[in-house]
């Protein structure tokens, strides 16, 4: 079994319209699978960057997730990736579970 490590947490926060979810951006420690565990009060699209937000990729095939249901984003990272997570369409969602963890 694969052990994780949380390297970024955003639970319970009402995000604005692009606003990224992480004041910082997350670096990856090595070369791997980082996963994001995520679940939203709305039925929202959440896009992931790996270049501090100078382009962003749509998770679930651009579908919006279905509120208030967990999903589980396993992506793979590589050193000098710069992560962050935003909300596209909607302003005023909850992110209810926003974790960002880095398999050991």
């Amino acid at each position: 079994m694969t052990d994780f490590d949380l390297l970024g947490i955003d639970d319970g926060e009402t995000e604005a319209q692009n606003a990224e979810w992480f004041a910082s951006d997350l670096l990856p420690v090595k070369i791997g699978v980082m996963r994001l565990e995520i679940s939203v009060s709305a039925a929202v699209v959440i896009e992931v960057t790996f270049d501090s937000g100078s382009n962003w990729m749509s998770l679930n095939g651009n579908v919006a997730l279905v509120a208030d249901s967990v999903y589980i984003f396993d992506i793979f990272v590589k050193l000098g990736d710069t992560v962050n997570i935003r909300i596209p369409t909607a302003s005023g969602a909850v992110v209810d579970i926003g974790r960002v963890y880095q398999a050991d």
